[in-house]
């Protein structure tokens, strides 16, 4: 868990995008619940999770809550993301699963 943390830091920010298009951000230390057609997605205390969606399994919903990463819902299309937008990016430097 330590390297996990080490890898994907916590974010300040809540991203949420349906077909690849941004719809929302959101800071992650505002409560607050969104409902979008097929989902009802929560922020509470730094955290958010999928409390509903209509899809088949509902993994989105099982994954419960998180403070770092994404949540993805491949039926309906939903990436649920908690970034850091300040944090430069440079796709050089970063060490991934695969290539470590």
């Amino acid at each position: 868990m330590l390297f996990i943390g080490r890898l994907v830091p916590k974010g300040s920010e809540v991203t949420i995008e349906v077909n690849n298009e941004l719809l929302y951000k959101f800071p992650i230390d505002k409560d607050r619940s969104v409902k979008i057609s097929h989902m009802e997605i929560e922020i509470k205390d730094g955290k958010v999770r999928v409390a509903d969606a209509d899809c088949p399994n509902k993994l989105c919903v099982k994954q419960g809550w998180i403070d770092r990463g994404a949540i993805i819902c491949l039926p309906n299309r939903v990436v649920i993301s908690v970034v850091n937008p300040y944090e430069k990016h440079d796709r050089d430097d970063e060490v991934d699963a695969i290539s470590g």
